[in-house]
């Protein structure tokens, strides 16, 4: 275990050396194989190869202090809805709140912080509380435009012990400027009565729009079809995801970091092609009709790999240079000025003049391209790398491809 933890390190730090903005690794796939939907519970891998939680937007998260002695734990406020008696104070390193008298069913005594957020955001929070009476405990997330309330999205609990409370993944309307996250405790009745105890507090706000992220958690990645939901690892030296050709491929959500706009870039991936149809590797998306910003292309009848940028090909390489049901490695680097194809780190043609700025857009899209005819990727994908910056020479993409691409292309 530690040898491979190792080795991912390793990669890690090569692809970030060569200025990669993209690096997702089969072989650092976890569980089932899928980089995790939640935030609350998977960590991401930055290109330091540090593991680490996303951004906790939570102030005193931990929910065990109260400086003032006012009974509100820092960085909180509260508020009794009508009809409630309620009562607040800092029990056992946690916010308790009690309900004493209720003439109104379905309102709520709670503490909240208010968050800075926009339309379109998605936001995931999660508590760990537990109750005694005939109340129950809640999350909730309340969205405001300004002072005016949009709409809440909440979860609720009646359990006895610490448990843990979370919404995850939920988008922000139109309009929204914050959110409001409350926990709190809520009657079912009129008289309800009862307490309830909160600490170890979360709130994550995705997409993240941090650069460079890599690895399990890289991006919210959208996986669709039927055998796409997991890593084939029955090799375990060279673990990979396994796309049908028919309806399997996932998405990373789009962020700075792959916005590429001018050159250089450089895009490999490390593939098994098992299919007879054309199909897209990796693209990335200008519109959902499927033009194209950058993309790798397997073509079946010349069982080759072609760029397309900016929503055409651009040169293509050797003929019968990738057949089916081997590994390779496959890609290609732009400098600004020419278009060089790579095959198992070798130059594969010559280079195909090409002079542009690219426009950025939309997401990535693995397996396929966006609109009607999307051009499914029958095969196997084990590591995908996008490089750009400074360091995004071909030597140093090179060397860091010919270890990422170990030991599948070795085979």
């Amino acid at each position: 275990m530690g040898y491979r933890t190792l080795l991912n390190l390793n990669r890690t730090k090569l692809a970030k050396n060569a200025g990669a903005v993209l690096y997702l690794d089969a072989r650092k796939s976890t569980g089932n194989g899928l980089p995790s939907n939640s935030p609350l519970t998977s960590p991401w891998v930055d290109l330091s190869g540090t593991t680490t939680q996303f951004n906790n937007l939570i102030t005193n998260p931990e929910m065990n202090t109260d400086s003032n002695i006012d009974g509100v734990v820092d960085g909180f406020a509260k508020l009794a809805e009508s009809g409630i008696t309620a009562s607040y104070q800092l029990d056992s390193s946690s916010q308790k709140i009690t309900i004493s008298n209720s003439t109104i069913a379905g309102n709520d005594a709670y503490v909240y912080q208010d968050i800075s957020i926009s339309a379109g955001d998605i936001l995931s929070i999660s508590v760990n509380a537990y109750k005694i009476g005939t109340i129950s405990i809640r999350a909730e997330i309340d969205w405001y435009n300004g002072a005016t309330k949009i709409n809440s999205v909440v979860s609720t609990s009646n359990a006895t012990s610490f448990t843990n409370i979370k919404l995850e993944n939920k988008t922000a309307p139109a309009n929204t400027t914050t959110a409001r996250v409350r926990f709190g405790v809520y009657t079912n009745v009129i008289g309800d009565t009862g307490s309830g105890w909160f600490k170890s507090s979360i709130a994550i706000k995705r997409p993240d729009a941090r650069v460079g992220l890599i690895g399990n958690d890289a991006f919210p990645i959208n996986f669709a079809g039927t055998t796409a939901s997991g890593v084939d690892v029955s090799d375990p030296l060279r673990p990979c995801w396994v796309l049908d050709g028919t309806d399997d491929f996932f998405s990373l959500v789009n962020t700075p970091s792959i916005d590429v706009t001018s050159a250089p870039l450089a895009v490999f991936a490390t593939i098994k092609c098992l299919g007879t149809a054309s199909g897209f590797i990796i693209s990335k998306n200008l519109d959902a009709v499927g033009n194209i910003q950058y993309a790798i292309y397997w073509g079946s009848g010349a069982k080759g790999i072609s760029a397309y940028m900016n929503g055409g090909q651009r040169g293509a390489s050797l003929n019968d240079s990738v057949p089916t049901n081997i590994w390779y490695n496959v890609g290609f680097i732009w400098d600004g000025t020419n278009i060089k194809y790579y095959i198992n780190l070798a130059q594969n043609g010559d280079a195909y003049a090409y002079n542009t700025t690219l426009t950025s857009r939309a997401n990535i899209q693995i397996g396929k391209i966006a609109g009607a005819s999307p051009f499914m990727f029958k095969g196997n994908i084990a590591t995908l790398s996008i490089y750009a910056g400074a360091n995004c020479t071909e030597a140093n993409v090179l060397k860091s491809e010919g270890f990422i691409s170990k030991p599948y292309i070795a085979a």
